[in-house]
């Protein structure tokens, strides 16, 4: 008897979760960058004891230890997403996404949830949070766009220091025209320490995208 209710208890969690799953605010973004950070958290203490005749010697190692994040720059609709997912141990396998590609993405407050290219749900912290300018708006009022930016203004405003999220809102904001993007170009600006993501966002405002 106490069997036949374990089995209706998970169940009904299984049931519980399904439907939690089924009813998120599920939305189709764009990857606009992925990249692995880690962060050094301290060191952990290895003691060996060894016994030579009746006395014991103690020798000490010390371990670095590092919290593993995979680091997404994900664009929606309305919003730019900075999340991390926290890799705990070496056979967590971080979200397979693709840059430059669609996604399916979900927020609830500062979780950020994706479907992976292998149809696997993922959680997420969400770390920065950017408006961007709809494109739906972009295309009924093409007046209101911003100047022009060029190449050497990407630029500056990378060596400036601000984030890839910000950057790429401000090449949305803008009309796009005075992009040079040609092969050697292109070149250029990612030796220069222009990431995917901003490259990317410059060939599609080019594009009128």
């Amino acid at each position: 008897m106490r069997v036949a209710s374990c089995i209706v208890a998970v169940g009904v969690l299984l049931s519980v979760a399904d439907a939690a799953e089924k009813t998120r605010d599920w939305q189709t973004g764009m990857v606009l960058d992925s990249q692995r950070a880690s962060y050094y958290r301290g060191t952990f203490n290895n003691a060996n004891t060894s016994m030579s005749g009746d006395q014991a010697s103690t020798t000490g190692t010390q371990t670095a230890v590092y919290a593993v994040y995979e680091n997404f720059t994900i664009e929606g609709p309305m919003y730019a997403y900075a999340a991390q997912e926290r890799l705990r141990f070496k056979w967590n396998k971080a979200a397979n996404l693709t840059v430059n590609a669609p996604v399916k993405f979900a927020v609830e407050k500062r979780k950020l949830y994706v479907i992976d290219n292998d149809g696997k749900e993922h959680e997420m912290e969400i770390t920065k949070q950017v408006a961007t300018q709809t494109r739906p708006i972009a295309q009924a009022a093409p007046s209101q766009a911003g100047p022009a930016l060029s190449n050497a203004d990407i630029l500056k405003l990378k060596a400036g220091g601000l984030s890839d999220a910000l950057i790429v809102g401000k090449i949305q904001a803008s009309s796009g025209s005075g992009y040079r993007l040609e092969v050697d170009d292109l070149l250029s600006l990612k030796q220069q320490g222009l990431s995917d993501a901003v490259v990317g966002a410059m060939i599609r405002a080019s594009q009128g995208k």
